[in-house]
């Protein structure tokens, strides 16, 4: 077989060309940063990256759902404490009142005090958050307690 000029040149002329065409895409992924420039380039990789990139989205709205709740919760375990610390003033003022004689005014007294904190109470069982009321269920944009006499007549019942 004989290798003539004109095929010898040829296939340098396509090797030049072979060179310039991976070197055009050699600056293009370095210009661009991107390894491949359609999903067609590199279909496996493409879905790998897609797979990430919902992946990164997930996360990232998991760590705005996060911050978003972690004031609230904060406020509601702040609100709960409080209620607990009023719930325990009741309950070491009735013991005050078991313990002491039995007083013309001390049974008022004891009703003032007692109708005070019961109306801290419902305050905070009010409380709101961002507009919305923390203790509200699935209906926060109503206020969920509100005083009613027949509540304060269970509460001394129970104290």
């Amino acid at each position: 077989m004989r290798i003539t000029n004109n095929t010898t040149a040829d296939q340098v002329i396509a090797g030049i060309q072979n060179n310039l065409s991976r070197v055009s895409d050699l600056q293009i992924q370095l210009s661009s940063g991107k390894t491949f420039q359609k999903g067609s380039d590199n279909p496996v990789d493409m879905a790998r990256i897609m797979r990430l990139q919902q992946q990164m989205n997930k996360d990232a709205q998991y760590q705005r759902n996060l911050d978003n709740l972690k004031p609230n919760l904060q406020m509601t375990d702040s609100t709960l404490s409080d209620i607990v610390n009023r719930m325990q003033s009741v309950m070491q003022i009735t013991k005050t009142y078991e313990n002491t004689a039995i007083q013309s005014g001390n049974h008022d007294l004891l009703a003032t005090n007692i109708d005070s904190i019961r109306g801290n109470i419902i305050d905070l069982a009010n409380a709101s958050y961002n507009g919305r009321y923390i203790f509200g269920g699935y209906n926060t944009e109503t206020k969920p307690f509100e005083l009613r006499q027949k509540l304060f007549c269970l509460l001394c019942v129970f104290v």
